[in-house]
């Protein structure tokens, strides 16, 4: 019997305690317990306390509280832990900046429970409600249940389910191949030197990490968009979820440097039986070579050769801007009901 089948088998008819942990001293406490139990219901690192305890590293970051239920013997059978910026709708930690977080629950009976015990905390402090971008799914149907709250589809997340074998090109349409070919032939009638590597290493990581915030920032200004890393807090909060996920020892980075020069980045999360593709970036002045195009397929290459259950790009990306989707992981938002207007 795993794990899960023995949280799930001492689950009872109705959780009989429901703790609230106040302040953030309380919440990193808990976080052990509740990274057990996420570990034993297989929850995408989004949702997993590394993760959220990114959101916790930023200095005046929103003041976090948590909801506990446990059985009658003791286990832990769901958490949330809750972001409180002092304005607004409460949020649910994990996932954020288009990252779809998850339901840490047993099963949909609990999650029902741990929504009625966050509307009652939300009312408790006057606040509208808790929401959050959640998978779509029983799980999430019964916390919104509990809650109270509006469920509304969001932009789904593009996959590679490989149904197709391991190899990469089944999955690449001929406009996408003739792309790469012909990178390949520019970097060789140039007399480039294109050189891959991906490492776990934190010290090769963090060295990485200036070249990466200006690959990062740069592209965002090609765009016309404001860059999670033009301001200090930005760059903390960026820094501190790779420095997370590093200790996780599920981060991985992979770069493609032309004549030792970095012209793309992307980095990777080995998930379980998934693959997850974080970030990556392209330095313009390499555009010509498609260094993105290149790193990409190399990474994925790789993951489906390894057998993994699937690929994403973890937030919702326009299909035409991937090397390849063979499907779509549905996402809600879940909101604060709104009253009915009077009439």
């Amino acid at each position: 019997m795993s794990e899960l089948d023995l949280v799930r088998s001492r689950t009872p008819a109705v959780p009989v305690d429901a703790e609230v942990l106040e302040g953030i001293r309380r919440v990193l406490a808990a976080l052990p317990e509740i990274e057990r139990l996420t570990t034993a219901l297989g929850v995408p690192v989004t949702a997993r306390t590394p993760w959220i305890r990114a959101q916790l590293d930023v200095p005046a970051g929103p003041e976090p509280w948590a909801v506990r239920l446990r059985g009658r013997n003791g286990g832990l059978l769901a958490a949330a832990v809750v972001l409180d910026a002092g304005r607004g709708d409460l949020q649910l930690a994990g996932g954020g900046e288009g990252h779809c977080g998850t339901v840490i629950a047993v099963d949909e009976q609990i999650a029902r429970g741990l929504g009625r015990r966050l509307a009652i905390e939300a009312s408790r402090r006057n606040r509208p409600g808790v929401a959050g971008l959640l998978p779509e799914g029983p799980l999430t149907r019964a916390l919104a249940d509990g809650l109270g709250a509006d469920i509304r589809p969001a932009p789904a997340v593009p996959v590679i389910v490989p149904d197709r074998g391991s190899d990469l090109d089944t999955y690449l349409s001929h406009g996408m191949l003739r792309t790469l070919r012909k990178a390949r032939n520019r970097l060789i009638a140039d007399d480039r030197k294109a050189e891959i590597v991906l490492t776990r290493r934190g010290e090769d990581i963090v060295r990485a990490l200036p070249a990466m915030e200006q690959a990062y920032r740069d592209r965002d200004e090609r765009h016309g968009v404001t860059s999670l890393l033009s301001d200090d807090l930005g760059r903390q909060r960026w820094r501190a979820r790779i420095r997370r996920l590093l200790e996780h020892r599920c981060l991985e980075l992979a770069t493609l440097t032309v004549d030792a020069e970095l012209a793309a980045y992307v980095v990777g999360l080995d998930d379980g039986p998934w693959y997850r593709v974080l970030d990556g970036r392209i330095d313009a002045r390499f555009a010509r070579y498609a260094p993105g195009r290149l790193l990409e397929s190399a990474v994925l290459g790789r993951a489906l050769s390894a057998g993994v259950h699937g690929i994403d790009w973890m937030t919702s990306v326009a299909p035409e801007t991937l090397l390849a989707a063979t499907g779509e992981l549905p996402v809600v938002d879940v909101t604060p009901r709104k009253p009915a207007a009077s009439g």
